[in-house]
């Protein structure tokens, strides 16, 4: 078993999922060959650029992630369009609306690159969070960011949090306090509150059946459904 890492200086940042194939032009070809690095991040740049999204910068090499902090008010107006547009309907409702892909992102110190949301995590994962900051037990216990996820057990007064894993046994990997975990949650959920209030009103301006607050706060991550 490798040595767990004692993580530090933590933070907890909100990230969204700008997925290429869901802003590039139709013209736009896909790269062909090996997937390096700079072919890689040339793609995602181009296809964000193809939305009037160039601006944009992930939080990592290779990333679909984008901070929410770095999200302005007409950049949130093309991802609700682009989301409007995958749902294949006409109008936002609360029956079918989902929160945006994404989640959390976990930076610390010792971390050469943030622990990224997976496959199929969203803003509402925000809640895992908050949940293994109050864990109290050594047994394994499910720490959803996507698949693969993590899991979390409670050792010697710190959180013991596995490398990703699916069908697996978990692996510890990391250590962390849980009082700094409980710290670095409460910007991440300020920063949350703030996108919820502008996509709100951003909403304004989209065709919607049902309350705009409820399907804001859902896409927020706010309301799970």
């Amino acid at each position: 078993m490798s040595e767990i890492v004692q993580l530090t200086n933590l933070q907890l940042t909100p990230v969204m999922e700008f997925e290429p194939f869901d802003y590039k032009d139709e013209s736009r070809q896909s790269p062909t060959g090996d997937w390096t690095d700079e072919v890689a991040n040339a793609y995602w740049h181009g296809s964000l650029s193809d939305a009037g999204l160039s601006h944009l910068r992930s939080i990592t090499t290779r990333s679909w992630h984008v901070a929410i902090v770095q999200l302005s008010r007409s950049d949130l107006d093309i991802a609700l369009t682009r989301k409007l547009k995958q749902y294949g309907r006409e109008a936002f409702d609360e029956e079918s609306c989902i929160a945006f892909a994404g989640g959390l992102a976990l930076f610390a110190r010792e971390l050469a690159s943030p622990i990224e949301p997976e496959c199929c995590g969203d803003l509402s994962d925000h809640t895992g969070w908050l949940d293994a900051a109050a864990y109290r037990s050594e047994q394994w216990n499910t720490l959803w960011i996507g698949h693969p996820w993590l899991s979390v057990q409670y050792i010697n007064n710190r959180l013991i949090l596995s490398e990703p894993h699916e069908d697996n046994t978990p692996q510890g990997k990391w250590s962390i306090d849980p009082n700094e975990l409980e710290l670095a949650l409460a910007p991440a959920i300020d920063q949350l509150q703030l996108l919820c209030d502008t996509v709100e009103n951003a909403l304004e301006s989209l065709p919607c059946v049902g309350n705009r607050k409820t399907i804001a706060k859902i896409l927020a991550g706010f309301i799970s459904v």
